[in-house]
């Protein structure tokens, strides 16, 4: 009877630590969809740094893993990666070589993270139903790349998103809440004190984003305050 018990509970250990797994890799993969987008605005409008390609690549990459050890993930998730990579290279070869991509390849670019959003939406709390330091992390990523897209004037191409500086506004509340739920002079609490001084050096550019952009200040800022926060996810 206690072999079968203790079987039992490591059932449900090793369910549970799966499951854990899969809602960390499923953060990861929503991040790197997010970012994918806005690295590929900033080389289509903004600059053709040869960075910005080998960013994009190492985070097309990272993407590729994680779909790939979703556990449950779609039938056809891991091929609709594949081919958003390919036509993200692609592109991007065409950028660094001076070419002006096609219409018709942007327009898919969109339609293919569309749908991977999507699917990656289907397998857990969608990013309105998550807490705590996840949720500010998918938030600021989500709000860059719609920063980026109306910077480069491609936020007509199609995003369905709250403006941006509500969607700032929304940011800076959970922060502020996240600030005061920290015990006085605690770990947790330095590490939001040092996360909310960076946001208040960019919350002023999205605030006011229809008259100043400032994108690839905005993209190093995020990418920083994002890695705190991801931190920070990992120590609860």
């Amino acid at each position: 009877m206690i072999a079968r018990l203790f079987g039992l509970l490591g059932l449900v250990s090793c369910l549970l630590s799966g499951a854990t797994a899969n809602a960390d890799e499923l953060q990861e993969l929503r991040l790197a969809l997010s970012g994918s987008l806005g690295d590929f605005y900033l080389l289509y409008g903004v600059d053709a740094d040869p960075g910005f390609s080998v960013v994009l690549e190492r985070r097309l990459q990272h993407g590729e893993r994680l779909v790939t050890q979703l556990a449950t993930r779609p039938p056809a998730m891991l091929e609709t990666w594949q081919r958003y990579r390919t036509l993200l290279q692609s592109i991007s070869n065409e950028i660094q070589q001076g070419h002006i991509p096609d219409g018709n390849s942007v327009a898919s670019v969109l339609e293919l993270n569309r749908r991977l959003m999507a699917d990656s939406d289907s397998l857990g709390p969608t990013p309105d139903e998550l807490t705590g330091p996840e949720r500010l992390a998918l938030r600021l990523q989500y709000l860059t790349t719609d920063y980026i897209a109306y910077s480069i004037g491609a936020n007509a191409l199609g995003s369905d998103s709250l403006a941006i500086d509500e969607q700032a506004r929304n940011f800076s509340s959970d922060l502020l809440q996240m600030l005061h739920q920290a015990a006085p002079r605690s770990e947790r609490q330095r590490r939001l004190q040092a996360i909310a001084r960076k946001w208040r050096y960019i919350e002023p550019s999205l605030m006011g984003y229809e008259q100043r952009a400032v994108p690839s200040l905005m993209r190093r800022y995020s990418t920083s305050i994002i890695g705190e926060l991801t931190l920070l996810a990992a120590a609860d």
